[in-house]
């Protein structure tokens, strides 16, 4: 099977932290922007990198993977091994008569010595557990009643802890709803690619569907443009998710869907499929005439024709 971590250069069952580093690198050098030739090595990372930041697909992944070297490792076992044969010859009967004969009642003998020091050694430490545990509780009731008692609690520090948890954000490259909406696809066949300008004052993440089907998530940040490849050639729905400040912690729909903006949250749709046939540009300003803003709901309505 396709090894996804070894595409990004990061060792098997690595962290999402540690994948995005190696995305972010490996974005640098073969990004089209930057690499006209580095096409469809990007398109692969890409690949590699939004399977890997999607827990649920990390987590089919990382069984399959697991499976796969469990079985490479008893395969190679079985190939390596070889059955032993064991041969002595009249002096090694006779050195084993004279083991049996002289040195095993002398290793007996020790074994009988060595159990009875082993049994005063014993003795001797439970008799020193027996004198420290009484100053063991002793010294630590003298702590207890000692502390200040207008020292804060573990909980409330705690809790300090939690409300000044800096707030995560979306990057490029996240594909935000995918855990809500299903897998992702890609056309590989498809060479074609859309490009995607945010020229406005919010934060994009941009989901396409097409067929009564989810194809993908993509996150588009305010004044960066983004280059989405292997798209399918079917027509598409357009709904995008704007805003400001995204907080990953967000509750959307409760044991459901986690991850939203929390200023200037707001929903649209283009207003005509598109078909992705040739390489395509679709620019997104304050001005954009080809958007109709949508209610919530509609953006989550999972019946998407």
């Amino acid at each position: 099977m396709i090894n996804y971590y070894q595409i990004l250069g990061v060792p098997n069952f690595a962290t999402i932290a540690d994948i995005k580093v190696a995305f972010r690198k490996l974005a640098k050098q073969y990004h089209p922007d930057k690499n006209p030739n580095g096409k469809e090595q990007f398109a692969t990372i890409l690949k590699a990198y939004e399977v890997l930041t999607n827990n649920y697909l990390k987590t089919q992944f990382d069984y399959n993977l697991n499976v796969s070297l469990n079985q490479t490792h008893v395969h190679h076992k079985h190939n390596t091994y070889k059955k032993k044969h064991h041969s002595f010859d009249e002096k090694e009967a006779q050195r084993r008569k004279y083991y049996d004969e002289h040195i095993k009642k002398y290793a007996k003998t020790y074994a009988s010595v060595n159990a009875t020091e082993i049994k005063k050694s014993t003795y001797n430490e439970f008799k020193y557990i027996l004198l420290a545990s009484p100053l063991a509780v002793i010294l630590f009731v003298f702590i207890a009643f000692t502390v200040n008692k207008n020292s804060e609690l573990p909980k409330d520090k705690l809790k300090k802890e939690i409300v000044n948890k800096p707030i995560r954000g979306i990057e490029m490259g996240d594909v935000p709803f995918s855990n809500y909406f299903g897998r992702l696809h890609f056309d590989t066949t498809n060479k074609h690619s859309l490009i995607v300008k945010n020229t406005s004052n919010y934060d994009f993440v941009i989901c396409f569907f097409s067929q009564n089907k989810f194809v993908r998530s993509a996150v588009l940040l305010d004044q960066t443009q983004a280059e989405i490849l292997e798209l399918p050639q079917d027509s598409l729905i357009i709904k995008i998710c704007f805003g400001n400040n995204w907080d990953y912690d967000k509750t959307v729909l409760p044991n459901e869907l986690y991850g939203n903006f929390s200023v200037n949250k707001g929903y649209a749709q283009l207003n005509n499929k598109i078909k992705i046939t040739k390489n395509e540009t679709l620019n997104f300003n304050n001005t954009h005439t080809n958007l109709f803003n949508i209610t919530e709901q509609q953006f989550l309505n999972k019946n998407y024709d």
